[in-house]
């Protein structure tokens, strides 16, 4: 694999992988963790979450083969948690940059539907720059919340977002509306969609087009054959489906 240069916008994709369940057997306190099945069944989960860390292994083969074996032993992962994950479910590791990647870039995690599972910066100390954390940690302690709940906003025997909706409110006007959790075909409607990652690009000088960043797009088996298949075979960001152009 070639090395972006420092200069380049550019983006590296891991192929989706099944994390494997590491502390399945940890116990303490005489019982065994939220790690074992059987445990996180009687908590309401699906099955034991695999551990945070074990996903950072997905990370390791894309900033080795951006950094080189410095990453080992220079590298920092600061990593915002999403979505847990169970034993079977699929992984896919992503790292991009917008501008020069000398010292930093993004990080995401997906499952093979596209929920995002983690996101975050990985950076090249000693003097790292600033990472992920460090303006979430400035924004909670500037503002501390009035309330916090996790757990009570879920329901036992819960598995999914199913019919559920996420309401956004405008800051600037209070307008309210209702986000779908399911993507669906715009087309015909299915839900036996399959994400992709498709370019964002703008012009930088000239002809030349830049990739700026990345969006999960949903491609329909039927309807979108055609960049399905482009998308199992190369396993890269596609086109967008519109390039930039000047204005008449």
């Amino acid at each position: 694999m070639d090395r972006p240069t420092s200069d380049t916008p550019f983006s590296l994709v891991g192929p989706l992988r099944p994390p494997a369940q590491m502390l399945a057997d940890q116990s303490y306190g005489g019982h065994s963790s939220v790690h074992d099945d059987a445990t996180a069944a009687s908590l309401g989960l699906t099955a034991g979450p695999i551990e945070g860390p074990t996903h950072f292994s997905q990370l390791d083969p894309l900033l080795a083969a951006l950094w080189g074996d410095r990453w080992f032993s220079h590298g920092c992962v600061s990593a915002h948690f999403q979505t847990m994950v169970v034993e079977g479910e699929e992984v896919r590791a992503t790292i991009s940059s917008t501008g020069p990647a000398a010292r930093t870039v993004r990080i995401d995690a997906t499952k093979a539907d596209g929920t995002p599972v983690l996101t975050g910066t990985a950076s090249m100390g000693p003097d790292h720059p600033e990472t992920e954390l460090g303006p979430r940690l400035a924004r909670a302690q500037g503002s501390p919340p009035e309330r916090l709940h996790v757990i009570d906003l879920l329901s036992v025997g819960q598995t999914g977002p199913g019919d559920e909706t996420i309401t956004v409110t405008c800051g600037s006007c209070d307008l309210e509306w209702e986000r779908d959790l399911t993507p669906r075909c715009p087309t015909c409607g299915s839900d036996a969609v399959r994400p992709a990652l498709q370019s964002i690009v703008e012009k930088s000088r000239g002809t030349q087009l830049s990739i700026q960043s990345l969006r999960v797009v949903h491609l329909c088996p039927d309807c979108d054959a055609g960049q399905l298949a482009i998308w199992n075979r190369s396993n890269t960001p596609l086109r967008p489906a519109e390039l930039p152009h000047d204005p008449d």
